[in-house]
């Protein structure tokens, strides 16, 4: 509550709008090789571009990693009887995520 103050900003959210059809994908087995793609990032009632590495496993797991500076989204260096955390912080997601087809899409 001291640091991310939830009562104030309960979600943080990852939108991934790059569509993945220049990726190659299999329709027997869903999966994607590691891929460099943009995102955005809600902490803290911030919104910041990021760049994170995506990697889809055949069963649909989605993982995803990147850094953050806790000072972008004005959130304050936790600190404890000397100890701090590094300003940067590694963040992993893991999500699970399903192919749809461009008409699936389109209906939406």
């Amino acid at each position: 509550e001291k640091y991310l103050q939830v009562s104030e900003h309960p979600k943080a959210v990852l939108k991934i709008d790059t569509k993945l059809n220049s990726v190659d994908w299999s329709d027997e087995k869903l999966k994607l090789k590691k891929q460099n793609i943009e995102g955005l990032l809600t902490l803290h009632g911030v919104e910041k571009p990021i760049t994170l590495s995506l990697t889809i496993e055949k069963n649909g797991m989605a993982k995803s990693q990147f850094k953050i500076d806790l000072t972008d989204f004005k959130i304050d260096i936790p600190s404890f009887m000397g100890v701090t955390v590094a300003k940067t912080v590694d963040v992993r997601v893991t999500s699970k995520v399903k192919k749809v087809s461009s008409i699936q899409t389109a209906k939406k």
